[in-house]
């Protein structure tokens, strides 16, 4: 996952058939990505929570993917003009923690507002926000952008959601996230999921993100 080596190169380096290779790699990710319910937790978000009404940042990310057959425009990302699938991120204010991971969905017909509409909405407690970019912002929305808040406190904003694309970022340190994705469509969400809990538990060790 880290690598995403070819299967020629990883059995070579494991000394095994690229079958066995296969079996056990696909084990173990989906392993990790069935953690993600123990890992990442909505309630997280209230962790030294100092009662302030949005408690989350969320933010979507898009990751590459081949043009599967058969061919669907509605795959298309505009940040990387390509096929791709977008998941949903929501991350404590408090903590940094990452508190609910939302997806696969294809790029072009899922746009931010409507995931977070798929489930965060539905989740998130009355008299509740989230921080957010301007992709969110619409009537009835409990979602609250650099658009809604005095001048003086966008500084502060634009540094939580540097915070978010930051931990978005760190999803791509991984090269099966950040290559174009190589194996089969529905394996997509357990190596993102298999990540995201990786990236959970590093930030939860201290790893330091700016």
């Amino acid at each position: 996952m880290k690598c995403y080596n070819i299967e020629q190169v990883n059995k070579i380096f494991t000394g095994t058939t690229r079958k066995t290779f296969r079996k056990w790699t696909d084990i173990f990710m989906e392993a990790l990505a069935d953690l993600h319910e123990n890992v990442i937790r909505f309630e997280y978000r209230l962790i030294n929570d100092n009662g302030a009404p949005a408690k989350v940042t969320v933010d979507g990310t898009d990751f590459r993917s081949p043009e599967y057959s058969p061919f669907n425009p509605g795959r298309l990302s505009h940040k990387f003009d390509g096929p791709g699938f977008r998941y949903e991120v929501v991350i404590a204010v408090a903590t940094g923690l990452i508190c609910s991971i939302n997806g696969p969905f294809i790029c072009g017909e899922w746009p931010d507002i409507k995931i977070a509409r798929n489930h965060l909405h539905e989740i998130l407690p009355q008299g509740e926000y989230y921080l957010a970019d301007a992709g969110y912002r619409c009537q009835h929305s409990p979602s609250i952008t650099k658009f809604d808040i005095p001048d003086h406190e966008r500084e502060t904003m634009d540094e939580l959601m540097a915070y978010h694309e930051n931990i978005n970022g760190k999803f791509k340190d991984w090269r099966i996230m950040s290559d174009r994705f190589r194996n089969s469509e529905e394996k997509h969400g357990g190596a993102f999921f298999a990540v995201a809990v990786l990236t959970q538990l590093e930030i939860a060790e201290g790893m330091h993100v700016w």
